[in-house]
């Protein structure tokens, strides 16, 4: 049972309050309270939490709670359980949005997007998706390795003669030392998980704070992955400025404006193909960062003589004269 929920905001799951007003827990039918736990009292973290309770407590009162639900988490093979409230009304705008047009190009690594802002000028990039993603890949692959390991000395009988798996299900028995090794690896891609998604909600931010218009391309990245796993990496800048230039028409399909997208690439500097968006595309494109060593450098001159020295053999062989016989 991963959650529990009730069906509206005076169901058997409710929040409970004192008679100050102030959150204390979670009431589960007439007489059980869950406590909740108290924010923190100091720091930009606590005063991050009392703000946030503050206002959950104001729309508790004006009875703005439609259902609450408990939903259950498993945090370094800890059991975690957390109070949600879902609330009336709009949520609180906590970023500023901009009044332009955004077009942006998704692949499974990088972003390509085109931005057309409200006094007329354009500007677009290619980044790649969660850039600032951290991982310890190596702690991940020690760990990983470990479990195999383990694996191989529980039960010898699952692999063949050659080391590979045999196909189907073993008969492995998990020792508590297993358990331990697949909670490390567990919680490593649950921090990954966490920390991708919040990358991308800061992605989507970024654009709506130039424009909430925006326009994409239809497709199923799900199957993205499951086809293309690396074959689709570079995207297409041009194709996020043609996705400015989408209209909707009468009948509710979108079709390109054509003639508006050759006029504003023929005629604007700032998506020339030296200037703009190209020049955007080419800052961010992947390559060496640093300037090559000695070492590195003499192992490229030697490869380019011995290049010299195999082109001017194959052109001293081509025009030898042909000897004719007697």
């Amino acid at each position: 049972m991963h959650s529990v929920a009730a069906k509206d905001g005076n169901g058997a799951l409710r929040p409970k309050i004192d008679a100050a007003g102030r959150l204390v827990g979670l009431q589960w039918g007439t007489g059980f309270v869950i406590p909740v736990a108290a924010p923190a009292q100091s720091g930009r973290r606590g005063t991050k939490q009392q703000a946030e309770l503050a206002e959950i407590e104001a729309l508790i009162a004006a009875g703005k709670v439609r259902f609450t639900r408990i939903v259950h988490t498993v945090i370094n093979g800890r059991n975690t359980y957390r109070m949600q409230l879902v609330m009336d009304g709009y949520p609180t705008p906590r970023h500023s949005t901009g009044g332009g047009r955004v077009s942006f190009d998704l692949g499974l690594n990088e972003i390509a997007v085109a931005v057309e802002r409200s006094d007329g000028t354009r500007s677009g990039w290619v980044e790649p998706l969660a850039q600032g993603i951290s991982l310890d890949t190596v702690r991940l692959r020690r760990e990983q390795r470990h479990l195999d390991r383990q694996h191989r000395a529980g039960s010898p009988g699952c692999f063949n003669s050659d080391g590979t798996h045999m196909p189907g299900r073993c008969d492995w028995r998990r020792s508590n030392s297993v358990k331990r090794t697949r909670t490390r690896v567990a919680e490593l891609h649950r921090r990954l998980a966490g920390h991708r998604k919040t990358l991308h909600g800061a992605l989507a931010n970024q654009l709506f704070s130039h424009g909430a218009d925006i326009a994409c391309e239809k497709l199923d990245y799900v199957a993205w992955q499951k086809n293309f796993p690396r074959s689709v990496r570079d995207r297409d800048l041009f194709s996020a400025y043609l996705g400015l230039h989408v209209r909707t028409g009468s009948d509710g399909s979108d079709r390109l404006d054509l003639q508006a997208a050759r006029q504003g690439w023929l005629h604007r500097q700032d998506v020339d193909g030296r200037r703009g968006l190209a020049v955007a595309a080419l800052s961010n494109r992947r390559g060496r960062r640093h300037p090559p060593t000695r070492r590195s450098v003499a192992r490229i001159n030697a490869r380019r003589a011995a290049k010299r020295q195999s082109r001017l053999a194959r052109t001293f062989t081509t025009n030898r004269p042909t000897a004719i016989a007697a």
